[in-house]
């Protein structure tokens, strides 16, 4: 359902790509192709059989009519494949989101631009084979080095306070508007989203005053080709789940690129951030239920989450264990299958690393589970 108030401020965008050639492309006597996903949408260019430097100079348009909240979080995602008669293998894939493109505008050989309606459309530097350098000219926003290491992204989720008291969940609302009883307290838990992987923390029942003590764990190259990070927390139904309020980190705020002593990774806290979303008095039918998903402005304060962010690069590949790794185990009761927020498909658990740069990624295009571990509470 689209309530009037997103409809208002949707606005129609349009992602145009060039494939234009791959070069150095890994295996013998290949057929390779490219699939480009954006959000639930896919296309593929042609295959071309027998080559590792395949010339393809297709066009592709994706529109998108979405609110920015939504449309800046969507992950570009290109994968060539090898195809076969049976099966398709990857070749190597590399992403990088929607918002990191729409800042940079433009691209040299894989051009992509983002643009919304009445926005220019900045051609991409133009360069003749005899003077490129594949090593140069990398799909890679400016500033950005050729060459990233991978890094653990920790986010610490502690404890939350002042969150609305009433289960907002469908089963609590029939049993209000049956029984009068409005001393039902909502079972609140906190999604992080980063870069299409997704975790979250266990379910603390009965309570507007959760503690948590848990940390999500992401493995992304560093520096990310996304910018934003995602806090939820979200009300646990028996039949649906309810986000209560959003909080979005700009990784560039937080973050210092100077080098030296002047630069710092992207940290935070241990600090109290908080939610906003719609009306604390929320009932069913409320066209602004979906302020609390952070989609647009939220005009109410719905509680405060206390958390920490920290950034671990880690020397030898993702595959490293460091110090702070073998400190803590893994969480046991994550409650498998509830992931994802509201619809649950998402599966729990487990470490998962998204690839960049030409490393193999996860298929199809799912949304990657973070790792969820234990952490002490700060003094």
């Amino acid at each position: 359902m689209i309530t009037k108030q997103t409809l208002q401020n949707n606005v129609l965008y349009s992602i145009s790509i060039n494939i234009t050639e791959a070069r150095q492309l890994v295996g013998e006597n290949i057929d390779p192709s490219v699939v480009i996903e954006i959000g639930d949408e896919k296309k593929q260019t042609s295959v071309k059989e027998g080559t590792n430097s395949p010339f393809y100079n297709e066009y592709f348009v994706f529109d998108f009519f979405a609110h920015k909240e939504v449309f800046f979080d969507k992950v570009i995602k290109l994968t060539v494949m090898h195809s076969k008669m049976l099966r398709s293998f990857c070749v190597g894939a590399f992403k990088l989101d929607v918002w990191t493109v729409y800042r940079q505008q433009g691209y040299v050989k894989c051009d992509i631009s983002v643009s919304a309606k009445g926005d220019a459309v900045k051609p991409g530097p133009k360069a003749s084979d005899a003077e490129e350098k594949i090593d140069k000219n990398l799909l890679i926003p400016e500033g950005f080095p050729s060459e990233r290491p991978w890094a653990r992204f920790y986010v610490k989720v502690y404890r939350a306070e002042g969150l609305p008291r009433n289960n907002s969940s469908i089963m609590a609302n029939v049993t209000k508007a049956f029984i009068g009883d409005n001393t039902a307290l909502i079972d609140p838990y906190a999604v992080v989203s980063f870069f299409k992987q997704v975790g979250r923390t266990s379910t603390q029942k009965s309570t507007a005053d959760p503690v948590w003590n848990e940390q999500i764990v992401f493995t992304e190259m560093f520096p990310p080709l996304c910018q934003r990070l995602k806090i939820q927390v979200w009300d646990e139904g028996s039949m649906s789940d309810v986000a209560i309020g959003t909080h979005y980190f700009d990784l560039r705020r937080i973050s210092n690129e100077q080098d030296g002593d002047r630069g710092f990774l992207p940290t935070f806290g241990p600090a109290w951030i908080n939610l906003y979303g719609s009306a604390r008095n929320y009932s069913m039918g409320d066209d602004t239920v979906e302020l609390n998903e952070g989609i647009g402005e939220g005009v109410s304060y719905r509680g405060r989450v206390y958390m920490e962010l920290a950034v671990e690069i880690l020397s030898g590949g993702s595959g490293s264990e460091s110090k702070l790794s073998r400190m803590v185990k893994p969480l046991k009761d994550t409650k498998a299958g509830k992931v994802g927020g509201k619809d649950g498909k998402t599966p729990a658990g487990g470490g998962a690393a998204g690839a960049a740069g030409g490393a193999a990624d996860d298929d199809k295009g799912k949304t990657v589970a973070a790792e969820v571990l234990p952490v002490e509470s700060p003094p």
